[in-house]
């Protein structure tokens, strides 16, 4: 158990640089234990929309509020990855290398998305241009050829890592 305690610390922190080095903004500049949290408005992307999106990838992360968030706790700007899942498994840093990679070809290829954020949120008009802009993209995303691509890694991975 204090072994893989020990690699689950060491796997966040691969994945916070990792994710610090393709310009993304790891909130606290790190971590010390087994979760990363990632502040995606530098990147002009509600957590929202890359949650969905990595987890047609085959990637599951929380959409998560962060320090001074301009989100809402339903459409946050952050996404937040833990990774006790992967490391009993048994995976190590060199898989954090590729699960970074992952998320960021998810984040770059659908781009720049926004909720309207939280002061907007009172009005009717808003909150049904919000449903829209999410049915509209769950359907864009359903399909998406690159994605499944993304999802097919993620599995070959895991099958080289099956669950003990």
């Amino acid at each position: 158990f204090k072994q893989d305690a020990k690699q689950t610390v060491k796997n966040a922190q691969r994945l916070a640089k990792d994710l610090q080095d393709l310009g993304y903004d790891v909130v606290s500049g790190g971590t010390d234990k087994h979760l990363v949290l990632i502040d995606l408005r530098n990147k002009n992307i509600s957590g929202w929309f890359a949650a969905w999106a990595l987890e047609k990838a085959g990637i599951i992360m929380n959409r998560n509020t962060v320090p001074n968030d301009t989100g809402s706790s339903f459409y946050p700007s952050g996404l937040r990855m833990g990774t006790p899942a992967v490391t009993v498994r048994g995976m190590k840093e060199k898989e954090m290398d590729l699960i970074a990679d992952w998320v960021d070809q998810v984040v770059r290829y659908i781009g720049p998305r926004q909720m309207p954020e939280k002061q907007e949120a009172t009005s009717p008009e808003r909150s049904r241009r919000r449903s829209e802009m999410r049915e509209e993209f769950k359907k864009e995303i359903e399909n998406d050829k690159f994605l499944k691509k993304i999802n097919l890694q993620v599995k070959n991975l895991c099958q080289k890592f099956p669950i003990p």
